[in-house]
């Protein structure tokens, strides 16, 4: 028997069996562990000693938010001393596992279901303050959560802490400064105004910014801050547009998730479809077909332009390859996530049990409305291309 955190592998607490410990904070430890009443691992996030204000403050945010992209709580208690909460347990890990192996489709459908998250949170006036990849969780290959409200703050709130571990590094260079504001978050993914004490909404869409940038280029920005599609010019221009607006150094020219949204093309994002049917009836929008339409519409144009140039198409450059490379690929996503979709909900459609989650799946119809404009943004393009040759 291993003990970790003061817990012993495969202890039984209130109903709940030991599996692993997964992870250690500033003042807490995660375990796996075994529900016996719900039938399903579960976390286990136990609170160090003398630490009960912080175990208090977490469990009454998280109490507050009930959203398919924000990790829930399950339950609460007291063993042998210390506080702990249950949490949802994400089987696939985090994305900082992943990080480095996504591809432009892995990295939008994250994206979405984060600014979800996000919008939903800034609306009930709560600030996250810790965004980053080892709090962005993995409930299904498809499926992404926002986890670790330990530092969250709501809007208004008087200050609750001068320091938390993971500004060590500012404590270190600044130790006047950290001693005097009220420093939270991972020093990678800080806002410049955290480092002054002050703390918005848009300190989230930086840190958010900055995990995107991440994503797509596997790196953390340089102080030059170079635009993604500058490192990789696969990436699309409208995302790398985004991230740099995302992490700009004032926070009042930063996009509120709203905008970023509407830059996207996605229109109903603060909505939570409320039954199976609800989904259906998006689905049967023919997504599909409209799909096919403006790809036709795509090869009609890049073929007269091929014809007008005699098959020779270097005067434009790799412009008519990289189109119609992202027509066929947003395409496909398309045809593929409609499928998807159709098989969780045919999977768990006669399981009521189930319809959590299949509700968690609500964001594929926003991937699919952003999937259909970007194509129509692409044949946009090329038709204006078209227009001044």
């Amino acid at each position: 028997m291993i003990k970790k955190g003061g817990l012993k592998i495969g202890e039984i607490v209130d109903g709940y069996r030991v599996i692993k410990n997964i992870g250690e904070g500033g003042f807490s430890n995660v375990f796996i562990a075994y529900s016996f009443s719900l039938k399903r691992n579960v976390a286990l996030k136990f609170f160090d000693e003398n630490v009960g204000d912080s175990f208090i403050r977490e469990y009454k945010i998280l109490s507050k938010l009930n959203h398919p992209h924000i990790v829930k709580a399950l339950g609460k208690g007291v063993w042998n001393n210390r506080y702990y909460m249950v949490l949802e347990y994400a089987s696939k890990g985090s994305l900082a596992s992943r990080i480095k192996r996504l591809d432009i489709f892995d990295v939008e459908l994250m994206f979405i279901q984060l600014c979800r998250a996000l919008y939903y949170a800034h609306s009930m006036n709560i600030i996250h303050r810790d965004i980053k990849p080892e709090n962005i969780l993995y409930f299904s290959d498809l499926v992404v959560k926002l986890s670790d409200f330990g530092i969250a703050r709501i809007v208004g709130e008087k200050t609750f802490i001068k320091k938390t571990i993971s500004a060590t590094v500012l404590a270190k260079s600044n130790p006047t400064l950290a001693k005097d504001i009220e420093i939270a978050g991972t020093y990678n993914y800080m806002a410049p105004e955290v480092f002054k004490g002050i703390y918005s909404v848009k300190s989230d869409i930086y840190s958010l910014g900055i995990v995107l940038y991440e994503c797509l280029t596997g790196t953390l920005p340089k102080i030059s801050k170079i635009s993604p599609r500058r490192i990789d010019r696969r990436i699309p221009k409208y995302l790398s547009n985004i991230v740099m607006e995302m992490i700009n150094e004032e926070p009042e020219d930063r996009p509120t998730v709203r905008e970023i949204f509407e830059r996207m093309g996605i229109s109903e994002y603060n909505k939570i479809y409320s039954d199976v049917d609800e989904i259906l009836m998006n689905l049967k929008r023919d997504l599909k077909g409209d799909a096919y339409k403006i790809i036709s519409k795509i090869e009609e144009r890049l073929s007269l332009l091929e014809d007008k140039y005699a098959g020779d198409i270097s005067g434009l450059g790799d412009d008519i390859i990289v189109f119609r490379r992202n027509a066929t690929r947003i395409l496909y996503e398309i045809i593929n996530i409609i499928d998807t979709t159709k098989n969780v909900l045919a999977k768990y459609n006669n399981e009521s049990i189930h319809l959590k989650k299949i509700l968690n799946y609500s964001f594929l119809i926003d991937y699919l409305m952003h999937q259909k404009y970007r194509l129509e943004c692409l044949r946009d393009s090329i038709d204006s291309m078209f227009k001044d040759t």
